[in-house]
């Protein structure tokens, strides 16, 4: 028998992540990006890098979307957390480190019929009762044998209308 008085309200819960935003470590401006074709977010008006240094570690990736159009039905937007150790970041020098994607529909996405819509369960995102938050995606910058020092971001785009705001930052693991 379980006294009422003790009985938590949720089965459990969760860790609350802690994500520092450092300029550093920065992948948008503060004011953050808004895309409207694929390419790489931007910091001071260039290719965001951040350098994660010698060694490798796991980071937390944070995201944080402000607004996103999936009017059309159609858009798909699909961030790729690139790792290289080529500050240019030049072709066959990069490895993917991280990847998410938001869609309109479940038939745009990756595994289509397996993931759900953007706004599946009712919720748009984001949140407009959650202002402020964001996701969080832990990583490794080693794969593959290989330790990568700089990470950047790049968005492939596409659909009828699509425009996404958004910042987004590496910081340490806290765990």
């Amino acid at each position: 028998m379980t006294l009422a008085a003790f009985k938590p309200a949720l089965p459990s819960v969760l860790p609350q992540i802690n994500n520092p935003f450092d300029a550093q470590t920065a992948l948008t401006d503060i004011t953050g990006n808004t895309l409207t074709a694929s390419g790489y977010s931007q910091f001071a008006s260039a290719q965001a890098i951040a350098d994660l240094g010698y060694g490798n570690a796991e980071y937390q990736w944070a995201l944080s979307i402000s607004a996103i159009d999936v009017a059309s039905a159609d858009e798909l937007y699909k961030f790729c957390l690139i790792g290289s150790n080529d500050v240019a970041f030049g072709n066959a020098n990069c490895e993917l480190l991280g990847y998410q994607e938001y869609a309109a529909a479940s038939s745009a996405r990756v595994v289509a019929n397996k993931l759900a819509p953007v706004g599946a369960t009712g919720v748009v995102i984001p949140d407009p009762n959650s202002t402020g938050s964001w996701d969080t995606f832990p990583f490794y910058n080693y794969r593959n044998g290989q330790t990568f020092r700089y990470v950047s971001l790049y968005l492939v785009i596409s659909g009828t209308t699509p425009s996404i705001s958004f910042k987004s930052w590496i910081s340490p693991d806290t765990e």
